[in-house]
């Protein structure tokens, strides 16, 4: 998405869920949306705010990785926290939509070997 003019990307990497993880209560990120949901607005804003940049920063420490000579460019809360609020929403909804893309399960399986047809 477009922030200030720039591409703006997130992505739930083993950091990034660590660090959400220790914003959840008992330190559980399964627990999330509880924590979301028990918070006034204000401290929700500022919540997905940190979030937002959580997972921006994985993002960013995943693409210098995955492409050599990428020049990190994090996005930081005050630059989230200066933006309107129609536009924070499309933030909030970019970020939880990384969270939850990947932390879905999947389970690829082998079909199962028949074993009465083995001669």
């Amino acid at each position: 998405m477009i922030i200030h003019g720039k591409e703006r990307n997130f992505k739930m990497t083993v950091a990034a869920s660590a660090a959400i993880a220790d914003l959840c209560p008992d330190g559980d990120i399964s627990r999330l949306n509880e924590l979301l949901d028990n918070l006034r607005y204000s401290d929700k804003m500022m919540l997905m705010a940190k979030i937002s940049v959580i997972l921006n920063r994985g993002y960013e420490d995943a693409a210098k990785y995955e492409n050599p000579g990428y020049a990190v460019d994090y996005l930081c809360e005050n630059e989230l926290l200066s933006l309107g609020t129609k536009e924070f929403m499309g933030v909030q909804t970019s970020a939880l939509s990384a969270i939850s893309s990947d932390t879905q399960t999947t389970v690829e399986v082998e079909p199962k070997k028949d074993m009465g047809s083995e001669a």
